[in-house]
């Protein structure tokens, strides 16, 4: 069976742990951060590893969720090999920033919802043969 990268970007650690603990249950290679800085250098660091899926907080010190999506986004390198899904509070995201994730994750979240939703998005970002009637397809909502 393939194992599949999920990068966890929350600043909360309560929220941080249990995602990162139920992911590595159901066999995701998992890293994670505490702000987006902390991201972006993991991503840098391991190009080649992927992971596959980021689920992003919006709400973090140093550097927010936003300029996350932003700094990914200016980087075909980076943005390329990864879908994000974005873990708010919030119901819709900001402006342009909504073409920017491929997912929005409200805030509290099911833990059913955040498995089939990485479980998803695993399948699309390593099948994407599978999707090519999806191009610019908007972010979906668990």
């Amino acid at each position: 069976m393939l194992s599949y990268n999920v990068l966890v970007v929350d600043d909360d650690t309560g929220i941080r742990d249990l995602l990162e603990g139920l992911l590595e249950e159901e066999g995701y290679n998992v890293a994670a951060a505490r702000n987006g800085r902390e991201a972006l250098e993991l991503l840098r660091q391991r190009t080649e590893l992927g992971p596959h899926v980021i689920l992003l907080d919006l709400m973090m010190p140093v550097l927010d969720g936003y300029g996350v999506m932003e700094t990914l986004a200016a980087d075909p390198l980076l943005r390329g090999s990864h879908a994000i899904i974005v873990m708010s509070a919030a119901q819709r995201l900001m402006g342009s920033h909504f073409e920017l994730a491929n997912a929005l994750l409200p805030k509290p979240f099911a833990i059913d919802d955040v498995l089939e939703m990485v479980s998803q998005w695993t399948h699309r970002i390593t099948h994407p043969d599978e999707e090519k009637g999806q191009h610019g397809a908007q972010p979906t909502t668990g």
